[in-house]
């Protein structure tokens, strides 16, 4: 694109001239009519990839993988079961016998550690009365 500036009291020949280039990935230019229809026809908050469908591979080769839901941006994971993957909930509590819950290395190790404190040495320990 060639593009020339004149103010009001320039003649012809005193004409500024500029060579202008389109743009190109490379290069910073004019935008061409073609380029500026497909900006046009781009919806607003559009993204270039969008996600369709997520799956969560199993560990247990008995269960297939698990079908995400998808709405709008979000990605909906499911609670976890004996019988599914998904999101548990962590507790140290050494008393629950939840199965949606999922022990905590603390709970796990508070365990181990009584274990290891036990005497079995003792008539307790070797289930003779005392």
């Amino acid at each position: 694109m060639i593009l020339k500036l004149q103010d009001n009291t320039s003649s012809d020949s005193d004409l500024a001239t500029w060579n202008i280039p389109l743009a190109t990935t490379d290069s910073a230019g004019i935008m061409s009519d073609s380029d500026k229809t497909k900006l046009n026809a781009v919806a607003s908050g559009a993204q270039v990839n969008v996600l369709e469908s997520v799956k969560m591979k199993s560990t247990n080769s008995a269960t297939s993988a698990t079908e995400l839901s998808i709405s709008g941006k979000a990605v909906t994971i499911p609670s976890a079961s004996t019988t599914s993957n998904g999101v548990v909930q962590l507790t140290s509590n050494l008393n629950s016998e939840s199965e949606s819950l999922a022990a905590t290395a603390k709970a796990i190790k508070t365990i181990n550690d009584k274990i290891l404190a036990l005497d079995y040495s003792s008539p307790a320990a070797s289930g003779t009365a005392i």
